[in-house]
Parts: C-alpha cells; structure tokens; sequence
C-alpha cells in the first residue's frame, strides 16, 4: 500500500519511470555497436543483456572478446569464450554464426588450433558447396572470408572479401572495423601475389577511410614505392603525429620528393640485380661522389664576393636618391615557430636565434655534374626503399645524412 502511494505521489509531481530495454533489444544494441568496433560501449549492453538472463554462444563469444580488448581482462574473456563453446556447438552445423564464432574462438582465444582446424576446414568445405551463397549482409559476408582466412584458405577467402567490401559500402550503417580488415587483408594477399599496384590502391583506400590508420601510412608508401606511385607515397607520409614514424617519414618524403624533381628514372639493370649488400656499397660509393661534388661547388661559391646587402631607395631633402641598407641583424623572437619542427627552414632559424648573417651570394645553377651524382645518389636510395627498407638509421650510420637534408 505504502509503495503504491509512493509511486501515485511521484506520478503525482510528473514524474515517470522508464521500463528497461529488454535484453533482446540490448544484444541487438551491443552487436551493432561491437560490429562498428565500439567494443567498450557494446560490453555495457552484453553486461545488461546476460544480467537479465541472456544466454547465447555468440553473445558469450562477443562478450569475451570485449573484455579481452575494452578491458584488458584476459580472465573474464576466457571464462565468457568457455561459456560460449558447447553453445555454439549446439547449433546447426551449416550455421554461420557455429563456423565463425566457432571458429576464432578455438583458434584465437582458447589456443586449441586442432579444433580450430577441423572447424574451419568443415565450415570451408560448406562454403565450396553453396552453403553460404544466400548471404547478402556484409557481417555475413565478413565472417565467411575471415573463417577462409583462419583456414588457411587465402585465395578463397579474397572473393568474400571482395563482396564484404561491396556490401559495407552500400549500407550506410556499414562497419568501418569490418571495411578496414577486409582492406587489410587484401594488401596482404596483393602482396603476396607481388600486385604491387593493386596493394597501393588499397592502401589508398585504408588512408581514405580516416580514424586510427596512423600505423598503415609508412607501410603505404612503402608499398606504393614498389608500384613506382611515388606522388601518391608522398602524399600518403603526411600527417603522421606518432614523433618516430614522422621522422622516418620524413626521411623518406625527402628523398621521394627530390627523386621525383630529379625526373624519377627507372633503376638501371644492373643496379636491380645488385644484392642488399652490393647495394649499400653502391649507395656509399655514390654519397661519396655527391659530397665531393658539392663541396667544389661550396668552394667556388665561397670565392665569389657578396651580392650587396638587402636597400630600399630614400630621396634626400636635396632631391637626391640614396640606397638606405637594410639591418642585417635579425632580432630573436619567441613568436617564430618552425612549420615543421623535424625540418626547419635557415629563415626559421635565423630568427628565433637572432643570428647576423653575412649578405647572400649569388647561387649558380647546378651544374651538370651535380645533377647527374644527385640522380644517381636518390634513385640508388629509391631503389633500397622499393626493397621495404627505411632510411634514418641507414642514413645516420652511413653519414650522408646531410646529403638529403640539403
């Protein structure tokens, strides 16, 4: 009597008391925010879900494998994926959800990769027979050419793959989890197949799609190196904030950019058929000629006098017109920050120091010598980047460091 008076007073006073979603409509929450990757989110929905009495194999999967990653709960992931086992084992055998979740749960989380095998293989075979041929919706889609994928079964798995794609694209709501995996493995199986071109196009897309692709931007360019799309790995090296991989990147940016001044020459052959360490030799050969090189031309521009110092014109009060020179000391200030802190400019430098500088001289074009050693030079270090190699460790222990940065 007491409590329905209560309940009369606060609905009295406008209040009103919400029913709690039931559990089915929280699973359905929780799946479309762990299919979208919001793993932390969703893990608060399954917590609802299984409190009101929600039994599933593939909800107990999803629920582990929110822990293991929203919350770095190893303990608890287990305990959820050993719930999930005889679940799952319990549905049908041409079941998508048994092959998938089956599947992962055996191989990735319980470590038992003989029934992970026999499942994959079994689901696999299902696939070569049609049993898969009505799905339509892109998580279905994924998860037939990701069981492919822990089968072993790369060439298989790439069509699925490929109709995953397809489908993510067309639905609005369509995972970007799920998008950037099935991108990802593509780049791998291009790899694989050395379709260079075809990895770089799909590295286009993984960096198109924005969010946490950080990681997948020197690996890009790498690859698009060896599809000779040096535009597009130059493009692809920025934006990098990460401060070790903006450095690489930065190394590999400038010596692409300048390659690509340089009119971007295919290897030679015999450059190609030189090994790692016939290459390095080459390389060092080369960073030797260049310095030589440029230090004649820095010779022969220290000999040469001073152009005459920066003037504006200022007409006397006799009428006479007089060059006023202009300081030649720049004031510091602390208001100068350099665009790019891995990269700054002599202007950047000069003035947060305050340095005097001597009036410039005037500059030469290169001459043919220099050009022709700085194409040999950045087309041997384009060439030790298309064989996957980074370049500021190599750079700095060989000592031409300077030689790109300048």
């Amino acid at each position: 009597m007491l409590s329905s008076v209560i309940f009369a007073s606060f609905c009295g006073l406008g209040l009103s008391f919400a029913a709690a979603p039931p559990r089915d409509a929280l699973v359905r929450a929780g799946q479309d925010l762990y299919h979208q990757g919001k793993f932390d989110q969703a893990l608060l929905k399954f917590e609802d879900a299984i409190a009101q009495g929600a039994q599933a194999g593939e909800l107990f999967y999803q629920t582990g494998y929110c822990y293991r990653v929203a919350r770095m709960d190893g303990g608890k992931s287990l305990e959820y994926m050993k719930k999930a086992l005889p679940l799952l084992e319990a549905l049908p055998e041409k079941d998508l959800s048994r092959c998938y979740y089956l599947t992962s749960a055996y191989i990735n989380e319980v470590k038992d990769s003989v029934k992970g095998s026999a499942e994959a293989s079994r689901c696999v075979a299902l696939a070569d027979q049609g049993a898969f041929k009505a799905v339509r919706g892109s998580v279905g889609l994924f998860q037939v050419a990701r069981v492919h994928t822990l089968a072993g079964a790369r060439q298989k798995a790439v069509p699925w793959y490929k109709k995953a794609i397809e489908a993510l694209q067309k639905e609005p709501d369509g995972s970007k989890q799920y998008l950037l995996m099935s991108y990802q493995f593509l780049v791998s199986s291009q790899i694989a197949d050395k379709d260079y071109v075809g990895a770089s196009e799909s590295y286009r897309r993984i960096l198109a799609l924005g969010g946490d692709v950080q990681n997948e931007k020197i690996p890009a360019a790498l690859v698009m190196v060896k599809a000779g799309k040096y535009n597009e790995a130059i493009e692809a090296l920025k934006g990098i904030t990460n401060d070790d991989q903006a450095t690489q990147a930065n190394y590999l940016s400038r010596v692409l950019t300048r390659y690509v001044a340089l009119g971007a020459a295919p290897a030679s052959r015999e450059t190609t058929a030189l090994d790692d360490a016939g290459l390095q030799e080459a390389i060092g050969k080369s960073a030797t000629k260049l310095g030589e090189v440029r230090k004649k031309e820095e010779d022969a521009l220290a000999k040469l006098p001073p152009e005459e110092p920066p003037y504006t014109w200022r007409t006397t009060k006799s009428g006479k017109k007089v060059k006023v020179y202009r300081p030649q000391i720049i004031p510091p200030t602390e208001e100068v920050i350099p665009k790019d802190p891995n990269n700054v400019t002599q202007e950047e430098h000069d003035r947060m120091v305050g340095w005097q500088f001597d009036p410039p001289k005037p500059a030469p074009p290169p001459s043919a010598e220099r050009v022709a050693a700085e194409k040999e030079f950045f087309g041997l270090l384009v060439e030790y980047v298309r064989r996957g190699h980074l370049l500021q460790e190599y750079a700095v222990s060989r000592g031409f460091m300077s030689l790109i940065f300048r």
